[in-house]
């Protein structure tokens, strides 16, 4: 039949012109019955719509109690409606789709709780919960269910807290030159974050820590850990710029260091100081305590020294410093008496048996003071006079060979002790005993000094 046309094409019917239908029920089906083809309502979902091509499945009938049955339907206003009550229902775009260049573009799933659009500049995703990212697998109504198959690379809570089934890599093209850019970055504008220098020099494929924008501890490629540099040059290095590392925490072990089966060891390449607390109350303190947490050795900030038993292995004589009467200092090992006409000051001896005798400027062959006495800003300053102890003193055989166990006293010979063989003369003008030998001449003698 033709219409509008008096040469029909090889149709049922040829329409040529307009047609106008009014409240109407139109399909055009593919078989005997309603299944496929395209339809017309005036309603979709209770819903007055401008006139709407539908595409339908089993006779579904929009505005009924089930429009899910109807596959696609887009009215002249824009909007589409994509239902269907079957899981395995998709849309397969073979080319392009195209959505123009129009503002406020939405791709709404689940009525409006979920979907896609675009602002100015931005694309987004909306969801009532969280995100999913998917490797193969099939859907699944349950939530992060990748499917069959399937494996959850990456998800995010609604929480806002990211989760990884793999690593996370950063500066992937190594761009980072040594700043907190690329990097792991908290915050906005603070300038704390982790990052990793990936260009040649300075800690390249270390990890610096930075707040302020500034990196604080430093981790080299080789182990080592900088506080305030980012080139440690051992396992630990603080730079703090004047050489001090404070600890605070009064009263309270902060730093405790162990060897594991074996006592913990520190090493202090020049100086050990201990000062006051910052309140002032309480003076520097350092003690030394044996198994049962007892002090063995104190030292305290006012000076004292409390020990138990004092093993001295760095000299061999008690001395004290005496300012002398001589312009130049007297060679180590040289007797000295009390100077009468400079009180408080020694000379070189030249009298023999001179009841004066002090004691020998010590430190002749390498043997050193073990203990030396100062009182400072009172007489302090001077050469060390052995008083006491073992100490090697020059000496003078030529009025009688020294064997030791011999009295020794002042000799004639300047500095020089020798045997003091006149019982009646020696009483007070003993220095002390030979320990070895001088057959003749002049030569050294170690002294046990004790004066008498």
């Amino acid at each position: 039949m033709g219409l509008g046309t008096a040469t029909p094409l090889d149709a049922k019917l040829d329409l040529e012109g307009t047609l106008r239908l009014n409240d109407f029920d139109l399909w055009l089906r593919a078989g005997s019955d309603r299944n496929h083809g395209l339809g017309y309502r005036s309603t979709i979902a209770g819903r007055a719509i401008d006139g709407p091509f539908l595409f339908g499945y089993n006779g579904g009938v929009l505005g009924t109690s089930s429009p899910e049955s109807i596959s696609l339907a887009w009215d002249f206003n824009g909007n589409v409606w994509i239902s269907n009550n079957f899981d395995t229902a998709s849309i397969n775009i073979r080319n392009n789709a195209s959505f123009g260049s129009s503002t406020r573009q939405m791709l709404n799933l689940w009525g409006s709780t979920y979907g896609l659009g675009v602002q100015n500049n931005t694309l987004y995703q909306r969801s009532d919960g969280g995100f999913a990212w998917f490797q193969k697998g099939s859907h699944n109504n349950g939530g992060n269910n990748p499917g069959p198959g399937g494996t959850n690379l990456m998800w995010l809570d609604g929480n806002g807290n990211l989760f990884a089934n793999a690593s996370v890599t950063i500066d992937a093209v190594s761009a980072n030159n040594g700043s907190i850019y690329p990097g792991l970055v908290f915050g906005l504008g603070s300038g704390e974050g982790i990052a990793s220098k990936r260009r040649p020099g300075g800690n390249q494929y270390g990890v610096d820590i930075y707040t302020s924008f500034a990196p604080r501890l430093s981790i080299a490629n080789n182990g080592n850990v900088g506080i305030n540099t980012t080139t440690p040059g051992g396992l630990l290095d603080i730079n703090t710029g004047n050489g001090s590392l404070q600890v605070i925490n009064d009263l309270v072990p902060t730093i405790n260091l162990t060897g594991g089966g074996i006592p913990g060891t520190m090493r202090l390449r020049n100086t050990l100081e201990v000062f006051p607390s910052f309140d002032g109350t309480r003076v520097g303190k350092i003690d030394v305590r044996d198994t049962n947490g007892a002090p063995t050795i104190t030292l305290s900030g006012t000076g004292v020294a409390t020990v138990k038993v004092l093993e001295i292995t760095g000299g061999a004589d008690i001395a004290e410093p005496f300012h002398m009467s001589h312009s130049d200092e007297l060679p180590k090992g040289a007797v000295v008496v009390i100077d009468e006409e400079n009180p408080g000051r020694l000379k070189m001896s030249n009298e023999p048996y001179d009841t004066r005798v002090a004691g020998i400027i010590s430190g002749a062959n390498g043997v050193q003071p073990g203990l030396a006495l100062h009182q400072q800003g009172k007489i302090e300053g001077g050469q060390n006079v052995a008083l006491t102890g073992r100490v090697y003193a020059l000496a003078d055989a030529t009025q009688g060979a020294i064997k030791p166990g011999d009295l020794l006293t002042t000799s004639s010979t300047p500095g020089h002790v020798m045997r003091a063989s006149d019982a009646q003369r020696r009483s007070g003008a003993v220095l002390g005993k030979a320990m070895t030998s001088l057959k003749d001449g002049k030569g050294f003698v170690l002294v046990l000094v004790s004066l008498q």
